[in-house]
């Protein structure tokens, strides 16, 4: 069974040279794995993306934007080689406390009516018998902002933070 202890979610931000860098074009059966896709350059340099990583020692691999297992890494405070910052990490477990349930795959595929069951939860493990395989699947992305929030309330003053965040007016 998977080890949720070694999960995490992290705070990724693009720099400026990740644009201009020609590795970030990473594809996979015309799939592209790029983590800043679906944000603009100034959102990615700017507020980020909060991706499920796996520690393995000091090293974080991306298990949302890795097309092989190990392939995406980060280490804390530090730019990786397509100019992406890890700069803030916060345990899996903390983000979803709950019991983890667990799926089979190949059942899955049997039965559709586990995925309105799988649907509900906020997490859960699907297992595959042929591969002897596991994957952690989040469903309730909202609980990925909490690791933005955290990052952004340690960085700012509390005033700031609730005036960008919280969109309360600042006192005078």
């Amino acid at each position: 069974m998977l080890c949720l202890e070694a999960y995490y979610l992290g705070l990724i931000f693009a720099t400026p040279e990740y644009f201009s860098n020609p590795k970030k074009n990473r594809y996979l059966a015309d799939l592209s794995y790029d983590p800043f896709q679906e944000l603009s350059p100034a959102v990615s340099m700017i507020l980020g993306n909060v991706v499920l990583l796996k520690k393995e020692g000091n090293v974080f691999y991306d298990e949302d934007y890795s097309r092989y297992p190990k392939e995406l890494a980060y280490q804390l405070n530090q730019t990786n080689s397509l100019s992406i910052h890890l700069a803030h990490v916060k345990p899996f477990t903390d983000c979803y406390p709950e019991e983890a349930y667990i799926y089979d795959e190949e059942e899955f595929s049997k039965d559709p009516d586990l995925a309105m069951e799988m649907i509900g939860l906020p997490y859960y493990i699907i297992h595959s018998n042929l591969t002897n395989q596991e994957a952690l699947v989040l469903v309730d992305e909202s609980r990925r902002d909490m690791v933005r929030f955290e990052f952004f309330r340690n960085l700012l003053s509390p005033e700031e933070y609730d005036y960008v965040f919280q969109k309360k007016k600042q006192k005078k």
